[in-house]
C-alpha cells in the first residue's frame, strides 16, 4: 500500500465514521477500488485507522467519560449516569464475547469486501423491516 491510497483510507474513514453508513464498508470498497490487495497489513492498517477513530472520541469526550467512571462506582442505579455506566458495560459484555470467539470470522470477513457488504445490507434491510413493523 502506497502514501497516496493510505491517505484515500484515513481520507474514507474520517468521511463516513460520523454519518449513519458503514465506515467499514467503505474502507473495503475503497480498498477494492483503489486494488489494494487483502494482507495482515492491511487488515492492520483498517484496524488502526479505526483505533485512531475511538482515540480521538476518547479525547474530545474526556470530561464526559471521566464522569461515567465516575459515577460507576456509586450506587448502582442510583442516577442517571450510574445508569448510562452500567448500561454501556451490560451492552458491551455480549458484543466483546462475541468478538472474542467469533476473531477467524470477523477477519475472513475483512478479506472479502463483497460479503462484507452483503452482510452489512441484509442486516440493514432486517433492522429497517423491524423499524418499520415495529414502529406502526
Amino acid at each position: 500500500m502506497t502514501f497516496i491510497q493510505a491517505f484515500i483510507l484515513g481520507i474514507i474513514q474520517g468521511l463516513t465514521e460520523f454519518i449513519p453508513v458503514s465506515s467499514t464498508a467503505h474502507l473495503l470498497i475503497g480498498q477494492k477500488l483503489l486494488n489494494i490487495p487483502s494482507s495482515d497489513f492491511v487488515f492492520s492498517f483498517l484496524v488502526i485507522i479505526q483505533a485512531g477513530t475511538i482515540l480521538s472520541l476518547f479525547i474530545f469526550f474526556w470530561k464526559d467519560l471521566i464522569s461515567l467512571i465516575k459515577s460507576f462506582f456509586a450506587k448502582p442505579f442510583s442516577t442517571p449516569d450510574n445508569i448510562l455506566a452500567w448500561n454501556i458495560i451490560l451492552a458491551t459484555i455480549p458484543a466483546a464475547l462475541i468478538g472474542y470467539f467469533l476473531h477467524g470470522v470477523v477477519k475472513n470477513l475483512f478479506s472479502s469486501p463483497l460479503l462484507h457488504a452483503s452482510i452489512r445490507l441484509f442486516t440493514a434491510a432486517i433492522l429497517l423491516s423491524l423499524a418499520e413493523s415495529l414502529g406502526k
